[in-house]
């Protein structure tokens, strides 16, 4: 039995400036402030910042809600940062064995706290951070902890290489049972096409289903709107297809990102930031 984490998967198609795990719209992994969920490596990249994202993942399935606030700091060698990420599942019904209500509700959640740092060095940007994670499903408690790793490189003006691995850690553990962290391995690239547009590509290899590939482009208007639009094999409820745009004024940035899920209903995620 394999229990799915829906937080250390979700987060990563959630944040409303990546292009990751489902083909997100939105391509600037490298200098946005939740670029380094994706690849810690990133983190090379911030100065001063910090972000906060709010999303209702997928509107038909009630009370699920996920959060994510972070922070970067430049050290004299390298920039720490740190991150929370919460994935609320709302209140469910119990059912005896049966199908009878029961008359009693639970609840789940997922609580994961990540401290990340980045520095360059033989040319790469190289980056890695500590997870960790709490689970709650009804009564049964469940901690685990896991590391990420990741690199970049620029081969040439205007076009970066990356890789990460994520998730590789304990296993969790409610009660008696014991299950496995969502591991994958993910290659991206993407290339600034001047004057034109930014375009993206990542294969993810998740040790839980098949490989799936990811495409994203994005324009950017007058240096104040960027127009963001993504495709992902992923094999889930929708299209594949997601959209979205980010506004940015001064120090201050606001994304938006809209994703069908089919049956399962949409995806809106909103998510606000700041350098300081």
């Amino acid at each position: 039995m394999r229990m799915v984490f829906a937080f250390l998967i979700l987060a990563g198609f959630c944040l409303a400036k990546t292009a990751g795990e489902s083909g997100l719209a939105f391509l600037k992994l490298e200098r946005d402030g939740f670029g380094f969920f994706e690849n810690p490596a990133s983190l090379v990249d911030k100065g001063r910042s910090a972000g906060f994202m709010y999303s209702m993942p997928l509107n038909e399935v009630s009370g699920l809600k996920q959060g994510l606030a972070n922070v970067s700091y430049p050290l004299k060698n390298g920039v720490i940062g740190g991150e929370i990420i919460y994935f609320g599942y709302g209140e469910m019904d119990e059912y005896d064995n049966s199908g009878t209500r029961t008359g009693r509700s639970w609840s789940a959640y997922d609580l994961c706290a990540k401290l990340s740092y980045a520095r360059e060095m033989f040319g790469l940007k190289l980056g890695g951070a500590l997870k960790a994670i709490s689970s709650k499903i009804d009564t049964a408690k469940g901690s685990a902890f896991a590391l990420d790793f990741g690199a970049i490189a620029n081969l040439c003006p205007g076009l970066e290489v990356g890789g990460s691995l994520k998730n590789l850690g304990t296993k969790i553990k409610y009660d008696h049972d014991k299950f496995s962290l969502p591991l994958s391995f993910n290659i991206s690239s993407s290339y600034n096409i001047p004057l034109l547009a930014k375009i993206k590509g990542e294969l993810t290899i998740p040790n839980d289903s098949d490989p799936y590939i990811s495409l994203g482009i994005e324009k950017e208007f007058v240096k104040v709107l960027n127009l963001r639009l993504g495709y992902s094999t992923r094999k889930t409820s929708g299209s594949g297809i997601s959209a979205g745009f980010g506004v940015k004024h001064l120090a201050y940035s606001f994304d938006y990102l809209f994703k069908p899920y089919g049956n399962l209903g949409d995806s809106h995620i909103v998510s606000m930031g700041v350098k300081f």
